[in-house]
């Protein structure tokens, strides 16, 4: 099944596969649709990241507090959760470092080099390149004690705006009226309200307001979720679910913006890498995000590893296929 068939969506959710987990994500999706819009933040409200900024003119560094219903079944902070703390570290260096032209991202990558289960997440930046029609960042995410948990390239696309974007480089620190912090909530793929094919072929979303950026647009964290998703549902019939599955590394190029929805993400394994047993303890899988509701154009081509959790004696050497 491709991207762009109709098919009507199974019941099914990363999480449980179940139809009561679906009717629950559907549920939330609706909610969210009809919560007031929220400047483009909704989604880092509900997550918890947090942008701060030493002083005007200068780059942001990140945060984000682990939470349960931010993990992935192995328990680790989900890969999409740090894509998107990456993202807005990334996004507001390449801005700085742009200004008084603006920065949207044309590509990320990130690499996962040890499971987040507790305590803080920290993010920070350092300009690798910029040029003139281009800025790459390197953004390095570090737990509490120090070590690193991963790292991440973000290219962005330079633009000459027509407005002055001084005050948004300043950032908005948290409002008497925004939602309070919350300690814990629904899993994180029923809050986005995704749902899948049976044989997770494609994985599929609303855009709901929470979720757009302050122009209007699916923000980039949420449609990294929405890619894990698919990259998961998708690896883990082909890895087993003796263990849990966990993204290794994601590459998300984004081509066209997301506006309309639902957002479908089409998964296929290109790949796989087999441990000394001979099964396989990765996959690599290819996404392809089609904007159905804006006559099914492409919007996103992601590539991401996907890797067992099975014990490391069992995986050090292998082969490919």
């Amino acid at each position: 099944m491709t991207a762009g068939e109709t098919q009507e969506p199974a019941t099914a959710t990363p999480a449980t596969a179940t139809p009561a987990a679906a009717a629950t994500a559907t549920a939330t999706a609706e909610t969210n649709a009809t919560r007031p819009p929220s400047d483009g933040r909704g989604l880092s409200l509900h997550l918890g990241t947090e942008l701060r900024i030493a002083a005007p003119g200068e780059p942001g560094t990140g945060l984000v507090v682990v939470r349960p219903d931010l993990c992935d079944t192995s328990g680790a902070l989900r890969a999409g959760v740090l894509f998107t703390l990456a993202d807005n570290v990334g996004g507001h260096f390449g801005a700085v470092s742009a200004y008084p032209d603006w920065v949207v991202t044309a590509d990320l990558s990130l690499r996962v080099l040890r499971p987040a289960t507790t305590g803080t997440v920290h993010a920070t930046g350092a300009l690798l390149r910029k040029g003139r029609t281009t800025v790459v960042v390197e953004v390095e995410l570090s737990d509490e004690l120090g070590r690193e948990v991963a790292r991440a390239i973000v290219t962005s696309t330079v633009l000459t705006p027509s407005f002055d974007v001084t005050g948004m480089l300043a950032g908005r620190p948290r409002q008497p009226s925004d939602p309070p912090p919350i300690s814990d909530g629904p899993p994180l793929f029923d809050w986005l309200g995704i749902l899948s094919a049976a044989d997770w072929s494609w994985a599929e979303m609303v855009i709901t307001e929470p979720l757009r950026n302050p122009w209007g647009i699916l923000h980039g964290g949420a449609a990294s979720l929405l890619v894990e998703a698919a990259a998961l549902g998708r690896a883990q019939r082909a890895l087993g679910s003796e263990h849990p599955s966990r993204v290794g590394s994601m590459v998300l190029r984004y081509l066209n913006p997301n506006r309309v929805g639902p957002l479908r993400a089409g998964a296929e394994i290109v790949g796989l890498r087999h441990g000394i047993d001979g099964r396989p303890d990765a996959a690599q899988v290819r996404i392809d995000v089609r904007d159905t509701g804006a006559g099914n154009r492409q919007t996103i081509a992601a590539t991401v590893t996907v890797e067992s959790s099975r014990p490391i004696e069992e995986r050090e050497q292998g082969t490919h296929e």
